[in-house]
């Protein structure tokens, strides 16, 4: 029972991580393919620039030390030579003797993830609302009883909200851009990003453990079911909107790289 409890608080989130940027990997891999390497830059560079952006924010809230900053690489001063180029950074450094400061490594790491996703709910809720609400919806729906779900239903009412006028049209365009701009590379987590998390990650979950599993042995398991559960609930209804918006992109990229190859 415990290993379940800690299965969904730190596995559950680890694992939408990992989803998130194999993806967005997958996503870059296939437009480079086809369009060449630059192109992510060009198609992605919101992305890039908020990838590092949550960086610093999170660097800030951990009280890390800014060495160097480079929100954006221009395609020009890309080293096409390098296995993974670097399209953009930010150096940090922080004490070994603060708890604080190394357990927000993980979080500085992962920090685009929460960056991405906060800023394309902000899309969806300012330009598509409507298309926002069926999202969040479906999500909902798949959560509480996926075996009720439509794809019929989905389709009927995705139809419905695609009847726009005019300035509509332009504002939904406008924000698809956005969207396909920021997720195309924003969620994709670097080499260095996941290392840099994976001591810290190990700590919290030493840490939850420590707090799981007495409460476990002293039967505190409504405590649990209630408030970790529903907090797994949220991070899943959440992340899943970004998931959705990823796997449309891949998929675009994809149908894309069919028609130009």
């Amino acid at each position: 029972m415990s290993l379940g409890y800690l299965a969904l608080g730190w596995g559950v989130p680890v694992l939408i991580i990992l989803l998130l940027t194999h993806i967005c990997r997958n996503a870059e891999r296939t437009i480079d393919s086809t369009l060449g390497p630059k192109t992510e830059i060009y198609a992605g560079f919101l992305g890039i620039m908020i990838h590092e952006m949550s960086h610093w924010l999170l660097a800030k809230m951990f009280h890390h030390r800014i060495v160097d900053v480079k929100l954006l690489v221009m395609p020009w001063d890309v080293n096409l030579n390098e296995e993974h180029p670097c399209l953009g950074y930010v150096n940090t450094a922080y004490s070994d003797h603060s708890f604080y400061q190394m357990i927000g490594t993980a979080f500085i790491g992962t920090a685009p993830i929460y960056g991405c996703t906060a800023v394309i709910y902000l899309i969806y809720r300012l330009f598509t609302p409507n298309l926002l609400k069926l999202m969040t919806n479906t999500v909902e729906s798949l959560i509480s009883n996926p075996l009720s779900f439509s794809w019929n239903d989905f389709l009927y009412n995705f139809v419905g909200i695609l009847k726009f006028d005019s300035r509509t049209l332009l504002l939904v365009t406008f924000a698809f851009y956005l969207i396909i701009n920021i997720t195309l590379t924003g969620f994709d987590l670097s080499d260095a990003d996941l290392k840099s998390s994976y001591t810290a990650g190990i700590w919290i979950l030493i840490f939850m453990s420590a707090i799981i599993l007495p409460m476990v042995y002293f039967q505190m398991t409504d405590f649990l079911n209630y408030y970790l559960i529903g907090f797994v609930i949220w991070i899943v209804a959440i992340f899943s909107l970004s998931i959705l918006t990823a796997l449309l992109v891949d998929f675009g990229c994809h149908i894309l790289h069919f028609f130009i190859n």
